[in-house]
């Protein structure tokens, strides 16, 4: 395959992230986006090994698999953005890097049909949690055209590791999709017998909240005379509140 034909597949799988990258969006939205994917060991794996996996096809296969998980993975993302949630997602998306981590080392070449497929139900997961973690105050299309571009550009570089390296470099690719592969059997474990990374950071969260409120908590625990809610000053001021409400209508025609 020549150069030319390379950098024509990357702008293919870059399109959509143009076609969002507007003027006047938040840097940060788009930064975040960017990061989002390769921050991610998870996702930074499977991304990686989608592009690896593509170079290993065949024919249409070789452009159908990243495009596809691009496109799938942006319109999960979407649907992120509305607050849906998939059943089991951190554990699909650890089944995805285990999946395609064993398609690179065993150097699969399934019918066309059912590898995309796959990868479109694989993509599904990760755009869906890149869309669950959209940053407060960003722009949603700023952020999506960070991660659609940080994937794409993840795809073209495992593709371009196949592509370029000489043929006896065959086998690193493939211990390289073994590594993955076990990487993501470990993830999915984790994910089956603990607490998933956000509900880690939910507990994290609330905690932190917590902890904020001591200088109120340690008052209350120090002085008798500070009630913990406020029920004895609403019931000292609910005559009151209800006698102003209930002199409203006086001298009114409708009483």
């Amino acid at each position: 395959m020549t150069l030319k034909r390379i950098l024509g597949a990357v702008a293919l799988l870059l399109t959509p992230a143009l076609a969002f990258a507007h003027p006047g969006h938040g840097d940060s939205g788009l930064v975040a986006g960017i990061s989002h994917p390769i921050g991610g060991l998870d996702h930074l794996l499977a991304m990686v090994a989608v592009g690896l996996w593509a170079a290993q096809q065949q024919g249409a296969a070789r452009w159908a698999l990243p495009c596809t998980f691009v496109g799938t993975m942006l319109m999960g993302g979407m649907l992120g953005f509305e607050g849906l949630q998939l059943p089991a997602l951190e554990s699909g998306i650890a089944a995805s890097v285990l999946a395609l981590g064993l398609a690179v080392a065993l150097a699969v070449r399934p019918p066309l049909v059912m590898a995309v497929v796959a990868t479109a139900v694989f993509a599904l997961f990760h755009g869906v949690a890149h869309g669950l973690e959209l940053p407060d105050m960003s722009s949603p299309w700023a952020y999506a055209a960070g991660f659609v571009a940080a994937t794409a550009a993840l795809h073209a570089a495992g593709y371009a590791v196949v592509r370029f390296l000489p043929q006896a470099a065959a086998p690193l690719v493939r211990l390289a999709g073994a590594a993955s592969a076990i990487t993501g059997a470990l993830a999915l474990g984790g994910c089956a017998h603990g607490p998933s990374n956000r509900q880690l950071g939910i507990c994290a969260g609330a905690v932190a909240g917590g902890a904020n409120l001591d200088r109120n908590l340690a008052r209350f625990l120090n002085d008798g005379r500070i009630e913990l809610d406020s029920n004895t000053v609403e019931r000292s001021i609910r005559p009151i509140a209800l006698n102003r409400k209930n002199a409203l209508f006086a001298g009114s025609d409708d009483g």
